[in-house]
């Protein structure tokens, strides 16, 4: 912490002439120092977070408030500098073999770079593709078809509303029988041994090796990717927004999910609650925090939005209702018409933690 606040000290100075990339450029000694500090600083609230799963129940909500904090200082000093860097996450050292190969496809896509809208869409489920290394994880073709496997319909929705939208989108690029990016690495879900009554061999009794290979080439590039987009929206302007889009099974365990869409949140209220009220308006049966909730963990919005202080959100669509073309385009129109009154509400684009 001490780190932090000798950088918050130095920032608060000014930029001195080596560092004013506005009125002249600086030594690249200048650039390369301030850029690995910056990253050790991300690395530093990144690992309290993997921290969490292997301590003791009683030492968790210390660890979350220190990784919290160690995030908003980070915001505060990138804020500060906006306009003339950008921050990104170091990845774990390379201590085995590559897991994915010449014909495996990235870890991430980016939708829409450039567009305009100040909002982020992502989608942590969006593939149920696996590394060619790993086979088919033990598991036959039609489990990858499955909802074990990947967010059904939740790409083609992402892609629907980055174009309606002119927004940013990014997409995950592997299955979240793989790692699931939407859970802190050592989490009992990141790797799941099953998944609705499901057993995954290759997943059993995996080494320490062979998990860090899985964080290291899968889960953080594809954060690092979420962070530079919203890098990218902070270069532009005000505060940006986050808004994660899933799908979910009608059934789970044997239970019943009756919901259309369900709507996320944990305590940030600027996108949740009149997002809520506009779908109302479609006659949808709408959940609020359901069929998952919120305020457990969910691991994005909790990372790349809460934690800076920004407006998030995730929607949770049935995934029946969006299985084919014509429910897809269908849900693009529900959920554009929805979205795009938020972009104008007071007070969205302004850093707030509630």
């Amino acid at each position: 912490m001490q780190f932090l606040q000798n950088r918050e000290a130095l920032f608060a100075a000014g930029p001195g002439p080596e560092r004013d990339l506005v009125t002249g450029p600086p030594a690249a000694t200048t650039i390369s120092a301030f850029l690995i500090k910056l990253a050790d600083t991300y690395a530093r609230a990144f690992n309290v977070l993997r921290l969490v799963h292997s301590r003791s129940p009683l030492e968790v909500p210390d660890l979350i408030r220190r990784a919290v904090d160690c995030k908003e200082r980070l915001f505060r000093i990138a804020e500060r500098q906006r306009a003339r860097y950008n921050f990104f996450m170091t990845t774990l050292p390379n201590d085995g073999p590559d897991l994915l190969g010449p014909e495996d496809p990235p870890p991430f896509e980016v939708i829409n770079r450039e567009g305009g809208a100040h909002m982020l869409l992502v989608c942590d489920h969006a593939s149920n593709v696996i590394p060619a290394q790993l086979g088919r994880l033990g598991l036959p073709d039609e489990a990858f078809e499955k909802h074990i496997a990947y967010d059904i319909g939740a790409a083609a929705v992402t892609r629907g509303l980055a174009e309606r939208l002119d927004a940013q989108a990014v997409l995950a690029g592997y299955s979240r029988l793989v790692i699931d990016v939407n859970r802190p690495p050592g989490h009992p879900d990141s790797i799941m041994p099953e998944n609705d009554g499901v057993g995954i061999p290759a997943n059993q009794d995996l080494s320490p090796e062979a998990r860090r290979q899985r964080v290291r080439q899968i889960f953080e590039p594809y954060h690092d990717a979420v962070n530079r987009a919203l890098a990218r929206l902070w270069d532009r302007g005000p505060a940006p927004a986050i808004l994660s889009i899933h799908s979910f099974s009608p059934s789970f365990g044997g239970k019943p999910r009756p919901w259309d869409i369900g709507v996320l949140w944990n305590r940030d209220p600027r996108i949740a609650v009149p997002l809520m009220e506009h779908l109302d308006r479609f006659e949808l049966r709408v959940g609020d925090n359901e069929p998952y909730s919120g305020h457990d963990l969910a691991y994005t919005i909790d990372m790349h939005g809460a934690a800076a202080g920004i407006a998030n959100c995730a929607v949770e669509i049935n995934q029946d209702l969006i299985k084919d073309k014509g429910g897809v385009l269908e849900w693009v129109d529900i959920l554009s018409e929805s979205v795009l009154p938020i972009f104008d509400i007071p007070g969205l684009h302004r850093v707030e933690r509630f």
